[in-house]
């Protein structure tokens, strides 16, 4: 029986963004508390509908709440009510409060209106509502030629995602002839894609990577962090995900399209590889945890890819709620760093020796083979009806903890002394709490979605996982190789190429400055963005 009927719950939907709207025109000095209790309603509202959407999906020709709607509003209204709370603080000084107010707020409704929407022209419509609230965040210190910089690049590659949205959603419908995202979703699987839809599933693969700034083009991420604090931390752990929140909604069309699918692992998986061994180079908080947004977007995309939409959606919001927390306490993050070093031995930040490599490996390989096996027998690993193991997100998880493992291994010695026993313990059971809870969770989100997603679409190729595999593989050699190696030249080259990400971004910055030259600010004048960003 529903919690609660559709008229009931299509006002109740209504009132997340009306009340948002609302808010958005109040301009007076009191509207930061205005906005966290009313973000903090919106939450609540929205916990509601994640338990009204569990028994049955409210839906009409505009707005529809499904699992995965629900889902996504809970993270965005608390991310929302986080930030709120940031920046009332953060700007209780600053006399262009109401600006910035006004628009991180339209930023929010406008992803609530994408998360609810129903119709392809309002979906599109809420799309590009987003970008261009955002655009102005971006901007709201327009005499940083960082920011400047950044903001020009990012505007330039939205209009271009954004009109291949528009052609992806053209496609669709002179197929299916329907505006309705629902009733087009429920017509998969199909016996065969025509090339319409092919071509609409690759401008779609197309789109989230853009949105992803996936290399060469995540110049203008690393750079946003020029842009106020509450800005990153709503772009890092929100907007950013939306590419990932694209190829969720329409995953029945994307696991139906190889070629999608291949195009999202060829560049997906590369970029998150490079920017892993990118993020590890560079000394800047905010500059490492924007490259490994860049890093988690490629491997939430490869998630997506392979089918594994259930992993994907558990990347998503964790992802969301540790890059929000990162950014808003990396003010402090140098200060904790230094006391929690007061407690440790030098011998902590060494390379672990080949021996505590071995007992990591020894441990946690049986643990991850019993945890696939259970998780297996509970629900295959796929959201089709094969019993294919896919390989690759059990790879990363056991490369994770191994590399854990060995690192505190190698810190404190097991058989060396009583605090060495104690530690080695304690990270055991810390390794084994987080299978068991990933494992927990892993089969939580997939039970749930199988009911609720009308997925019935083949298990990811070998050649896929295989792909996927060796880029990790590729990564733990070259990880091991730069930490490791450091005397060698070619390593010494290799770290100044990679802390200069490749040079990729220099490229593009002088490719958008000829083909769509900025007006540059008087203090910005005599600043060479492309010098400034090799500086850094």
């Amino acid at each position: 029986m529903a919690i609660l009927s559709v008229d009931t719950g299509l006002w109740l939907l209504l009132a997340l963004p009306v009340c948002t709207l609302l808010f958005a025109s109040a301009n007076y000095k009191p509207g930061w508390r205005t906005g966290i209790l009313i973000s903090g309603a919106n939450l609540l509202l929205a916990a509601l509908f994640w338990v009204a959407a569990l028994s049955n999906p409210l839906m009409s020709g505009v707005l529809r709440l499904t699992f995965l709607s629900a889902t996504l509003l809970v993270l965005v209204n608390f991310l929302a009510w986080i930030i709120y709370r940031y920046s009332a603080i953060n700007f209780s000084a600053d006399v262009d409060s109401a600006r910035f107010l006004r628009w991180l707020t339209l930023t929010v409704l406008a992803v609530q209106i994408l998360l609810l929407a129903d119709h392809l022209v309002v979906f599109w419509m809420a799309w590009v509502a987003v970008s261009l609230s955002l655009h102005q965040l971006l901007m709201f210190y327009p005499n940083r030629p960082r920011a400047l910089l950044a903001a020009h690049k990012k505007f330039i590659i939205a209009r271009f995602s954004e009109v291949i949205l528009g052609l992806a959603f053209g496609l669709i419908y002179s197929v299916h002839h329907s505006l309705s995202i629902t009733k087009i979703l429920s017509e998969y699987p199909l016996a065969a894609l025509p090339w319409q839809l092919e071509l609409a599933a690759v401008f779609l693969a197309l789109v989230a990577l853009l949105k992803c700034a996936q290399l060469p083009l995540q110049g203008w991420l690393i750079q946003v962090v020029e842009s106020p604090t509450p800005v990153s931390a709503l772009l890092h752990a929100g907007v950013i995900n939306l590419g990932g929140v694209l190829l969720l909604i329409f995953a029945p069309l994307l696991g139906q399209a190889v070629g999608a699918q291949w195009l999202i692992l060829l560049v997906a998986g590369p970029s998150a590889i490079l920017a892993a061994l990118i993020m590890t180079t560079r000394i800047s908080i905010k500059v490492r945890l924007a490259w490994s947004t860049c890093a988690q977007m490629g491997l939430m995309l490869v998630e997506c890819a392979l089918g594994l939409y259930e992993l994907a959606l558990l990347h998503l919001v964790a992802h969301s709620c540790y890059k929000a927390r990162a950014f808003l306490a990396a003010g402090s993050a140098v200060r904790e760093h230094l006391h929690a070093q007061l407690g440790r031995t030098m011998e902590h930040s060494a390379t672990p020796k080949v021996g505590a490599w071995s007992l990591a490996i020894i441990l946690i390989i049986p643990l991850l083979y019993g945890a696939v096996a259970l998780t297996e027998s509970i629900f295959p690993l796929t959201l089709s009806h094969t019993q294919m193991v896919v390989f690759a997100p059990w790879l990363a998880i056991g490369f994770a903890l191994v590399t854990f493992a060995a690192y505190q291994f190698s810190a404190y010695p097991l058989f060396k002394s009583a605090r060495g026993f104690t530690q080695g313990i304690v990270s055991w059971v810390f390794v084994v709490g987080t299978v068991f809870c990933l494992t927990t969770l892993y089969v939580l989100m997939k039970t749930i979605l199988a009911q609720h997603l009308n997925l019935n679409i083949p298990a990811p190729s070998l050649a896929a996982d295989m792909w996927v595999c060796s880029l990790l593989v590729l990564l733990i050699l070259a990880n091991y190789l730069l930490h490791a190696h450091v005397k060698h030249s070619w390593v010494r080259r290799t770290w100044m190429a990679l802390n200069a990400g490749l040079y990729l971004d220099e490229w593009m910055t002088r490719f958008t400055l000829r083909w769509w030259p900025v007006k540059l600010t008087p203090a910005a004048a005599s600043i060479s963005f492309i010098d400034a960003e090799v500086r850094s």
